[in-house]
């Protein structure tokens, strides 16, 4: 009997990490699927708004004064309804909320637990798990057809370390619409800030993202041409 427990205990302990892998594998594409349709519910949008992409109040039209690290917000709480960027798209009804914009790998302060029970207030900020890159062209909204097909529009949070919702990776929804599994080789999560209340949390989102950008397969050293 000790003998069986033994052999069964050393089986367990070998079967653990390889069925704690088969779930995280699961999550990334319930994640990668959640991308994708955040990018058909901005394809939708465009097509309604003269190619233009959601404004977020963060995008300032100055170099250097827009907020990346604040683009997870759905909705400032500063008053009403007051949706900003991803959110618009559910606030116009291309996305209905809460549950795409979560990731279930997420395991920092904005889970689907936490924020999704925010979602049927009119008052208070709500937070996704997927970074927006809404910024402007200078001079001009953001035009999809302004954009090299493979700049990152929307990837896994990237406001902070633990925002990073698989922390090896991400999934990364292209201005083509086409979602790509970026594998960190370590670099984004080192650029990544600590906080997104960090000094630089703004250049180092900033980084992460061409960082993204220039590992992206389908990109050229030639084709990028990112909003910043």
């Amino acid at each position: 009997m000790l003998v069986s427990i033994t052999v069964i205990a050393i089986l367990v302990g070998i079967m653990l990490p390889s069925l704690a892998g088969v779930r995280e594998a699961t999550r990334k594409v319930v994640c990668s699927s959640n991308v994708r349709q955040i990018g058909l519910g901005l394809q939708m949008f465009s097509g309604d708004h003269r190619d233009e992409l959601p404004q977020t109040v963060f995008a300032k039209n100055t170099p250097g004064a827009s907020n990346p690290e604040r683009m997870i917000m759905l909705r400032l709480g500063e008053s009403q309804n007051d949706w900003d960027g991803l959110g618009l798209l559910h606030d116009r009804g291309y996305l209905p909320g809460p549950n795409v914009y979560y990731c279930p790998s997420h395991k920092g302060e904005n889970p689907l637990a936490q924020q999704g029970a925010l979602w049927a207030d009119s008052f208070g900020s709500v937070l996704a798990n997927f970074q927006y890159r809404g910024a402007y062209v200078p001079g001009q909204r953001l035009n999809i057809s302004r954009l090299s097909p493979f700049v990152g529009l929307v990837s896994d949070g990237l406001a902070s370390v633990n925002d990073y919702n698989h922390q090896v990776g991400a999934n990364v929804l292209n201005a083509d619409m086409a979602v790509f599994w970026y594998q960190d080789n370590g670099r984004v999560r080192e650029l990544l800030p600590r906080t997104s209340g960090d000094a630089n949390a703004g250049v180092a989102v900033s980084a992460a993202w061409r960082q993204i950008d220039n590992a992206n397969p389908a990109n050229t050293p030639t084709s990028a041409n990112p909003p910043e």
